[in-house]
C-alpha cells in the first residue's frame, strides 16, 4: 500500500523505479493538510477489510505507519514493527510519540540496535527480534555501482517538524547553516515541509548556501557519498551517513541512534557556539582530524536486515 504520505513525484514514485520496485497493489488518495490522516484511516480500512491480511507490518515511525497499527490492530490483525524501540526521549515530537504508539499495540517488534532491543525489553515487550536497519540495504544495493568521489562541500537537510514549526528555532538553523557555509560551500536539498516554512516566516536562505529541489534517491547517496560532512536532523541520514562513512552533524538535541554519538562517528549541534565553531573548522582544516573520526568504527551499521525479517516472517 502507497500512503502517498509522500504526493510528489520527485519523493515517492521515482523512488519506486530507482530501487526497482513493483508497483503497489493500492494507492491512498493524495490529502493535503490535517484531513490527510482521518482520510486515510478509513481509506486503508477499506483495503484491509478487501485483503483480509495475515499480518499488518509498518516501518519506521511515520504518520503513515502509526495509520496502520492503528487501522490493523482495529481489525484485530497483528501488527509488526520494523525499526521497533526506537527512543529520543522526546516526547514532543511526534515522531517520538507514533513510535511509541505503535510499539504499545504491535505484537511481533523489529529492531534496527541493540539499544532499541534493551528499549524494548525494558517495556516489557516480547516476540523482539534483532535484525538490523532495512535502509542499509538499499544503499549496499546502490554502493555495488556507485564510484564516491570526495568533494569540498557539506550537504544539509532539514525537515523535521520540531525544527520548521516555529519561526524562531528555524532562523537558528538557518543562522547555523550561514555560519557554515562561511567555511564550506553548503548545498541543501530543500524539503517542501521547509520551503512552505521558510515562505511563511519570511526567511530568506542564507547566501552562500545552494539550495536544490529533493533529490531523487540515488542522487542524494551520492551526494553524501561525495561530501565533506553532513548537517541534518533526519534519522536516516544519520545511519546512512555512517553507512557512508561521513560525520553526520545533528541538528537536534536528541537522537534515537545514540549510539552512533557515544561511538563518535555523529554528533548533535543543538545550537552553533565558540565550541561547536572550532569542532566544524577542525572537520574542515584538520586532515588527521578528520580520518581519525572517519576511521572509528560505526557500531552495528551492516546490511542484511530485510532477509532476517523475511526469514522470521516465514516462520510466523
Amino acid at each position: 500500500v502507497h500512503t502517498r504520505q509522500h504526493y510528489s513525484a520527485r519523493l515517492s514514485e521515482n523512488i519506486l523505479r530507482e530501487l526497482d520496485l513493483r508497483r503497489p497493489d493500492y494507492f491512498l488518495p493524495i490529502v493535503k493538510g490535517k484531513r490527510q490522516f482521518s482520510e486515510h484511516l478509513q481509506s486503508l480500512g477499506h483495503v484491509l477489510e478487501k485483503e483480509k491480511p495475515d499480518f499488518v507490518l509498518v516501518q519506521g515511525d511515520t504518520n503513515s505507519a502509526l495509520l496502520g497499527a492503528l487501522v490493523g490492530a482495529r481489525a484485530g490483525v497483528p501488527i509488526l514493527h520494523v525499526e521497533a524501540g526506537c527512543r529520543s526521549g522526546n516526547i514532543q515530537a511526534p515522531e517520538e510519540q507514533n513510535r511509541r504508539m505503535i510499539d504499545s499495540i504491535a505484537s511481533v517488534f523489529f529492531a534496527a540496535d541493540k539499544t532499541a532491543y534493551k528499549n524494548l525489553q525494558r517495556e516489557g515487550r516480547t516476540n523482539l527480534h534483532l535484525v538490523g536497519n532495512t535502509g542499509l540495504d538499499a544503499i549496499a544495493d546502490w554502493k555495488k555501482t556507485a564510484s564516491p568521489r570526495q568533494k569540498t562541500f557539506a550537504l544539509a537537510t532539514l525537515h523535521r517538524q520540531e525544527n520548521t514549526s516555529d519561526p524562531h528555532i528555524l532562523r537558528k538553523k538557518m543562522a547555523t547553516l550561514a555560519w557554515v557555509a562561511t567555511q564550506i560551500p553548503v548545498l541543501l536539498p530543500l524539503h517542501p515541509r521547509s520551503k512552505k516554512a521558510l515562505a511563511a516566516a519570511h526567511i530568506t536562505l542564507p547566501q552562500g548556501v545552494q539550495v536544490i529541489p529533493p533529490c531523487r534517491y540515488s542522487h542524494f547517496l551520492q551526494l553524501l557519498a561525495d561530501c565533506r560532512f553532513v548537517l541534518s536532523d533526519s534519522g536516516g541520514v544519520q545511519e546512512e551517513a555512517a553507512f557512508l562513512n561521513r560525520p553526520c552533524l545533528v541538528l537536534r538535541e536528541e537522537t534515537e541512534w545514540i549510539r552512533l554519538v557515544k561511538a563518535g562517528k555523529n554528533f548533535l549541534l543543538p545550537q552553533l557556539g565558540p565550541k561547536e565553531k572550532r569542532f566544524i573548522r577542525r572537520l574542515i582544516e584538520d586532515e588527521d582530524f578528520y580520518q581519525k573520526i572517519r576511521k572509528k568504527r560505526s557500531p552495528e551499521i551492516r546490511a542484511g536486515a530485510s532477509a532476517r525479517i523475511i526469514s522470521i516472517l516465514r516462520k510466523l
